[in-house]
Parts: C-alpha cells; structure tokens; sequence
C-alpha cells in the first residue's frame, strides 16, 4: 500500500473531541480523560508499529544502531499519526467491535479467575502512565503486589475469542515476534517492574452470551536490551514530531531525526 493512502485512512477516521494538550493520570481506562492522556504520545497498544523496521534489518538484534535507526513505513505512519495529533489537537477513536466491546466488558472476570488462581496477589488499577513524560506512556490493567514479599509486578489481562487466540498468546514463546511483546515491554517500563503477569481468558461459546470459566497466565521479564530500544525509537519519533510540526514532511523529519540523535553514542 503506498504512504499517502495509509496516511488517508488515518485521517478519515471518526474525529470524537478536541481538547488541550494535556498529561494527567487517572484510574480508569477509556475514559474520555484517559484517550486525552494519550493524546499524541506513543502508548503501550501502538508502540509495536514503532518499533517496525524494514527488511533489510529484520535478522540484526535490537540494541545495533543500524537497527534502532531503521523505521519502516510502518513506523513512519505512527509517528505521522501522533504527529497529527498533537497538530488537529483531536483523540481519534474507532468505533469497538464486537471483540473490542466483549474484552473490555469483561475485564473484571477475568481479573476475578486471575485472582482466585493467585491468592497471594493484590491488584491495584494504575490508569495511563508516562515512561517518557509527554512523549510515550502505556495503560497497565494493574499493578500486582505479592502479600507475602511485598514484591511487585504488573499485569496485563486478555480476552481471546477462539482457541487460536489463546495459543498465539499463551504457546508462543514470548519473545519480539509474539503479538503483545512490545506492549508489554512499554507496561513494565510505565509501571518500573522486572515482571508481568500476563493472563489471557479462554473463549466463550457466544461473545454475545459471556461466560468466561477459566484464565491461563504466564510471567514474563523485563528485557533491558528490548526497553532501551524502545526509548531510543521514541525519543527519535519525539523528535521527528517536533521537525513535523514546525514544517518538514514526515520523511524528511524521521531521516533529519535519525541523523541528529546522539543518544546511541
């Protein structure tokens, strides 16, 4: 697909509110506080378009300079979509589907399953946090607290709608390639924990007739190399906004920031 059709499907989005540039923190997770939170930074669902590379670097291991400074198209259209929305100063919001409706509204069973498989654990709901403040942030489902130790951990809780669903989560090794890897990188920086409990609920027989049973979960660990490549990537997206927004195209912005960046020396 060419970059300005990609570029036109963003735009032609459903535009629901306009408000100030702002960075506060709350509780809930979509709310309207919450999608103007995210206004305009890279968050933790958006950062694996970020960190996109071409192919050309697709077999060099993050933490290279050659790699870091690789953004694809891919990538180029995330920066170009926070970019616009810092410019329009407008949170762009899809309308759900039925998946997206069934996930959210089931969030507290799932936590209850979680919960009950962990009884030495406490959760506490942590609303959007930033990693970078006024560039990138992410929106943990909470952050667990061990009863006994004290130690602390974060958790990320899915719903999957088939049995393919659960085996790409919970089977794949969680390393770059699976689906969330990135997300879940960015919630562990929000939250400065090493770990995350990562739960997923197994499937309904109807999404319109919810009757979640069961929740498999897995923790998985921080990885530094993987985290410092994220910030590096965002710290350039910030940058390129910045040319953006004070006249470059999108292109020239993400290759002028890429040659300025020092942060890899």
């Amino acid at each position: 697909m060419e970059f300005d059709k990609i570029i036109q499907e963003h735009e032609d989005k459903i535009i629901v509110k306009t408000s100030p540039f702002v960075a506060e923190s709350s509780d809930l997770q979509r709310t309207e506080e919450w999608f103007l939170q995210r206004l305009g930074r890279f968050t933790g669902s958006g950062i694996k378009n970020l960190m996109k590379t071409s192919r050309s670097t697709s077999k060099i291991e993050w933490g290279r300079a050659e790699k870091i400074l690789d953004f694809s198209d891919t990538a180029i259209k995330y920066v170009y979509e926070k970019a616009m929305e810092r410019k329009r100063q407008k949170v762009i919001r899809l309308i759900p589907s039925l998946a997206m409706k069934y996930g959210t509204e089931q969030e507290e069973v799932v936590v209850d399953l979680f919960l009950d498989k962990s009884y030495h654990l406490t959760i506490k709901n942590k609303g959007f946090l930033e990693f970078i403040p006024g560039v990138a942030g992410a929106s943990p489902d909470g952050l667990l607290t061990d009863k006994i130790t004290g130690e602390k951990f974060g958790y990320e809780g899915k719903c999957a709608t088939n049995w393919d669903a659960v085996f790409l989560r919970m089977e794949k090794p969680f390393e770059q390639s699976h689906q969330d890897f990135w997300q879940i990188q960015a919630e562990m920086l929000a939250l400065k924990v090493k770990s995350l409990y990562y739960c997923t609920a197994e499937p309904s027989e109807s999404l319109l007739e919810p009757n979640i049973t069961d929740v498999q979960f897995k923790k998985v660990d921080a990885s530094e190399i993987h985290q410092q490549s994220l910030i590096h990537r965002c710290h350039i997206g910030n940058k390129a906004i910045e040319l953006f927004l004070d006249g470059e195209n999108i292109f020239n912005a993400i290759d002028k920031a890429c040659t300025d960046y020092d942060g890899l020396n």
